[in-house]
């Protein structure tokens, strides 16, 4: 083989080598080409798919959570709709010589029967004067508290109020 013969050879060699260097090359890039696409594909379907279930993530909460409130002369409510209920008021508690006084509320929406749990609470400046609640009277509409004034005299300038918070059900649910 001559020198000449040989530089062909080598060239040819090289050539092949070329080819099938340029042939892997190719198929990387046409591998690397469908793992983007399938990548964007899974990509964009996964997001899809965590979008709807946001939706009615978001949604069956905005039902659970859904609020209704208002007022009137009787006070305050707020109505969830799992079916809760919450109603307040605050009412002067007013002069008064007996010992034992009541105070009549009416609540501003009805509760699904006597269902439902009052709290009272006096706020105000009361002094020296003692006052204790003694008896808590509740229907559907109304509640009347029964309470001690163991000074037995106030009179206006005692500022007392009694803070009324009702808590249950409006329905069934």
């Amino acid at each position: 083989m001559t020198s000449e013969e040989y530089v062909q050879q080598v060239n040819r060699l090289m050539d092949l080598q070329n080819m099938y260097l340029q042939i892997f090359l190719g198929l990387i890039g046409i591998l690397i080409a469908v793992a983007a696409f399938m990548q964007w594909r899974i990509s964009k379907e996964h997001t899809n798919k965590l979008k709807r279930e946001y939706d009615d993530k978001i949604e069956a909460l905005e039902k659970r959570t859904k609020i209704i409130n208002g007022s009137n002369s009787n006070g305050e409510w707020v109505r969830f709709s799992d079916g809760t209920q919450i109603c307040r008021k605050s009412l002067p508690i007013g002069k008064t010589d007996e010992p034992f006084t009541d105070l009549q509320w009416n609540l501003p929406a009805h509760f699904h029967e006597d269902e439902f749990n009052v709290t009272c609470e006096i706020i105000g400046k009361h002094g020296n004067h003692k006052i204790r609640i003694e008896e808590v009277i509740k229907t559907n509409s109304s509640v009347v508290v029964i309470f001690e004034t163991e000074s037995y005299r106030l009179n206006r300038s005692s500022n007392l109020n009694l803070d009324f918070i009702a808590v249950g059900k409006w329905n069934q649910s």
